[in-house]
C-alpha cells in the first residue's frame, strides 16, 4: 500500500510540476506572453554625414525621398562634403537637425530605428554640455543624416536628452 501511495504522490508531483513549466514558459492562454521587445524589429541604417553648421534654426526633422529634395537639404549644410549618391528606390535620408544653439558642445543623432506597432520609430539622442564644460560660445546648428531603408509605415520619433559630463 505504501508502494502505491508513494507511487501515486510521485505522479502528482510529476504532473503539478509539468504544468508549472508549462505555466512558466508560456503556455497559459491566461497570462500574457512575456514582451521581450520580439514585436519591435531593429532597422539597419547608415550615418552619411553630420555637423554643426546647418542654415535650419529649430529643431526639425526631414524624409528625404529624392534626388532633387537631397539637392536642395545637401545646399542647407553648410559644412557639408561632396554629396554623395542615395538610391532613393530602395533607400530614404532622414535629416535631424537640433536648431541653433548657443555653442558647438550641443550634438543630434540617431541612436536606434525600429518598426514598432505599425510604424517606424526613430530615437534620437540631443547632447548637450554639462556645467563642468568650457565651449566657444560660437553659434552652432547640429545635424545628422541617415540612410534607412524605404518604408510605408508612418515614421514618428523619440526624443532623449543627456548631458555630456566633461569633468
Amino acid at each position: 500500500m505504501n508502494k502505491v501511495l508513494l507511487l501515486l504522490a510521485t505522479l502528482i508531483a510529476v504532473v503539478i510540476g509539468g504544468f508549472a513549466i508549462w505555466l512558466l514558459d508560456g503556455g497559459s492562454p491566461f497570462l500574457p506572453a512575456p514582451d521581450n521587445g520580439a514585436g519591435a524589429a531593429d532597422i539597419a541604417f547608415d550615418k552619411l554625414t553630420d555637423g554643426l553648421h546647418a542654415s535650419v534654426d529649430e529643431r526639425v526633422n526631414y524624409v528625404i525621398t529624392s534626388a532633387e529634395e537631397f539637392s536642395v537639404l545637401w545646399d542647407m549644410l553648410v559644412d557639408a562634403k561632396t554629396r554623395p549618391t542615395i538610391d532613393f528606390s530602395k533607400n530614404n535620408i532622414l535629416a535631424i537637425f537640433a536648431g541653433q544653439v548657443p555653442n558647438p558642445g550641443y550634438a543630434i543623432g540617431v541612436s536606434k530605428i525600429t518598426d514598432t506597432g505599425g510604424k517606424r520609430l526613430v530615437y534620437v539622442t540631443l547632447q548637450k554640455p554639462g556645467s563642468g564644460c568650457i565651449e566657444p560660445q560660437i553659434v552652432a546648428s547640429p545635424y545628422e543624416l541617415v540612410v534607412a531603408p524605404k518604408t510605408d509605415l508612418t515614421l514618428a520619433h523619440e526624443d532623449t536628452a543627456i548631458v555630456k559630463d566633461c569633468k
